[in-house]
């Protein structure tokens, strides 16, 4: 959850910033859509992380 929160904090700190610099009508919508993107690779990039083969066999030999 802290990762995802820091993420979304640096995503938009960063759309904030690229919309403060260049002051034109249509890049708030260019930037809403690169965020949008980021936030669909930054997700399909995150999972559920595969476990270690030693702890497997380590909860196996205790068993």
């Amino acid at each position: 959850m802290l990762r995802a929160a820091a993420w979304t904090i640096g995503l938009f700190g960063a759309g904030m910033i690229i919309c403060r610099l260049f002051p034109l009508p249509w890049i708030e919508p260019a930037v809403l859509l690169g965020l949008g993107f980021g936030f669909l690779a930054v997700s399909a990039r995150t999972g559920p992380r595969p476990r270690r083969a030693r702890t497997i066999a380590t909860k196996e030999a205790a068993a």
